[in-house]
């Protein structure tokens, strides 16, 4: 995920920090790899709510493609991590839906499922969607950025405009130190597929004459069309982590299990559904390697720069991550078997004892996080006078989006408190990461320093992360908004991060024709990535991104044989019209029959 020859980090208006993809895998090269296919729901919402009709045939067919592929296998379900939480889940309430697990969300109101993931337990390996290209197919461009898009100016009078050329930078080396513009540009009836994701997507777009007329102006760019829609939109799933100490090490495991539930006063305990006090709510997990202290690193960026968390405290914070992580690296590089005691590896320079004993005690712990399932916030992505791009989710714009958040964070320390959570839970002398919260109760103990009391963090005033003054008895509260407006703004608003699932900013319904995903205004560029997506799915979203991949593969494929049928029909037909009569040496009578003169060919169609 920091490794920027693979992940390029950006930071939104908000201070908070989100990751993009730089290689062909994009985002599932960086993600946390979880796979969860939706549900016949969430196409019904499409459709009601935005107008986009897809084939439910070829969606289910795409699905069970992804599922054939062997890159998705059910999650690993061993340690006591996964244990405890699931029979915390099961004591209150929630259905187990299955030892082999499910692909698909389930909507039923309290469920706990295993999920499917692209990370093979097996062989430690991490698969990524371009082991799905037919590389004999694929003509590579590495270290290469694309910068905009070139149109025919003949197709610029209102007619759909056509084209042309890709324009990029090549790059000498991962750094990017020198770079050469180079162009590569389609034959006749050719297709450009943008696939940059919802944040560059909309930005080459914009680069290339195609966006908001007053802020193309502005940023000095050639208007080609002026698409007001464009970038707007933007939405992303903001999450709220909250961590804790385990007793003892265990497995890795990253979303392996999740819970869904209908929560809030206004839910019917028969048949509920979305209202504006019933929401949607999911739960997931992370446990052991650096879940919890590379969010926390992440919370923390965030709360520094707007005032909420101490400048000392982020620096402390900052100091320990990168040393955890150096650490992590030295382990590596000094082949020490990681089986035994990291300790017995020398910590690197940049660690001081504290930071080296924290690295190895911080791999021993958990975290559950929180989502807003159904996010009514919308933000833009834009350019800025100077280029540069200009992230706004407007996270939490909307109230609902806040009541959800708080519900989320009341569900989990219900499960927090529990006695299976208890039973592994390490807490005050035995952990790097005291979980007063299990002991005494008070939220803002377990989560409200970034270093709690402990053996290796004495208490520091001056690294509260956020105000004190919400303890256990949120429990008991009621759910009034005001109630989950204050849990918000002592718990949710300092500590959630975004987790990358950015959509909407040239979307179905608005900018992207008919199910080849064609861009409205254009005869040959498509869209295919998160961007087309109006509505964030209600769990991770690779699983449905991933499909439109192969949606649309089909799709223009089909198109393309039928274009190429037609073709040959029309050209046969030319030649049967423009051949002459001849003899067919019959018996004289005046010969019908017909020879052809010429081939039948693809009418110069390259694609």
């Amino acid at each position: 995920m920091l490794n920027p020859v693979i992940s390029e980090q950006f930071e939104t208006v908000q201070g908070v920090v989100g990751h993009i993809g730089r290689v062909t895998g994009g985002g599932t090269a960086v993600n946390a790899g979880v796979y969860i296919e939706e549900g016949t729901g969430y196409f019904d919402d499409l459709e009601r709510n935005y107008g986009v009709t897809l084939n439910r045939t070829l969606i289910d067919e795409s699905f069970a493609w992804l599922l054939g592929s062997g890159v998705v296998k059910p999650s690993s379900q061993d340690g006591q991590w996964n244990t405890a939480l699931r029979a915390s889940l099961e004591a209150e309430g929630y259905e187990w839906a299955g030892d082999e697990g499910t692909p698909q969300v389930g909507y039923d109101n309290a469920m706990v499922w295993r999920t499917y993931s692209i990370f093979d337990a097996e062989t430690d390996k991490r698969h990524a969607a371009d082991e799905l290209l037919e590389g004999s197919n694929v003509t590579l461009q590495v270290l290469s950025e694309v910068q905009h898009l070139e149109f025919d100016e003949e197709s610029a009078d209102g007619a759909k405009l056509t084209a042309t050329c890709v324009v990029y930078d090549k790059l000498s080396d991962t750094e990017g130190t020198e770079r050469s513009r180079r162009r590569v540009c389609v034959r006749d009836g050719g297709r450009i597929i943008l696939s940059a994701g919802a944040i560059h997507t909309p930005a080459i777009l914009m680069r290339s004459g195609l966006g908001p007329k007053e802020m193309l102006e502005a940023a000095g760019i050639d208007v080609v069309k002026d698409m007001p829609n464009v970038g707007k939109d933007l939405h992303d799933h903001p999450q709220t982590p909250i961590g804790v100490g385990l007793k003892a090490p265990g497995p890795v495991t990253i979303q392996s299990i999740m819970a869904t539930r209908y929560a809030g006063p206004k839910c019917d305990a028969e048949n509920p559904s979305p209202n504006e006090e019933c929401h949607f709510i999911l739960i997931d997990e992370l446990s052991q390697g650096y879940g919890i202290t590379t969010g926390m690193a992440l919370t923390a960026a965030k709360g520094a720069a707007q005032g909420k968390v101490t400048r000392s405290a982020f620096s402390l914070l900052k100091g320990f991550w990168e040393c955890a992580h150096d650490f992590d690296i030295a382990l590596k590089e000094e082949e020490v078997d990681p089986d035994t005691d990291a300790a017995e590896a020398e910590a690197p320079p940049i660690c001081n004892d504290q930071q080296a004993e924290m690295a190895d005690c911080t791999r021993q712990g958990g975290s559950l996080l929180s989502w807003v399932t159904d996010p009514l916030s919308r933000g833009s992505v834009s350019l800025a006078a100077n280029g540069s791009v200009v992230v706004d989710p407007k996270y939490f714009d909307h109230p609902m989006d806040r009541q959800a958040a708080a519900l989320s964070i009341k569900e989990i320390v219900k499960l927090l408190v529990s006695d299976d959570m208890r039973n592994i839970t390490a807490n005050g002398e035995e952990s790097c990461f005291a979980s007063d919260l299990l002991t005494s109760g008070l939220i803002s103990s377990a989560m409200g320093l970034i270093f709690p009391p402990s053996k290796y963090a004495p208490a520091d005033a001056d690294l509260q992360l956020f105000p004190r003054g919400i303890n256990a008895s949120m429990l008991d509260t009621d759910d009034s908004p005001e109630t989950l407006e204050e849990i918000f703004l002592s718990v949710a608003d300092p500590l959630y991060i975004s987790i990358w699932h950015y959509c909407g900013t040239v979307s179905m319904g608005t900018l992207i024709e008919g199910d080849d995903f064609l861009l409205t205004g254009t005869s040959n560029v498509h869209v295919v990535d998160a961007s087309v997506i109006p509505a964030v799915t209600r769990v991770n979203p690779m699983a449905t991104i991933m499909m439109l991949g192969r949606y649309a593969g089909v799709q223009l494929g089909e198109k393309r044989e039928t274009l190429r049928h037609k073709e040959r029909q029309y050209t046969f037909a030319v030649a049967r019209a423009e051949a002459p009569l001849v003899d067919d040496g019959g018996d004289g009578d005046d010969g019908e029959g017909e020879t052809v003169s010429g081939s039948v060919g693809l009418g110069g169609r390259v694609w």
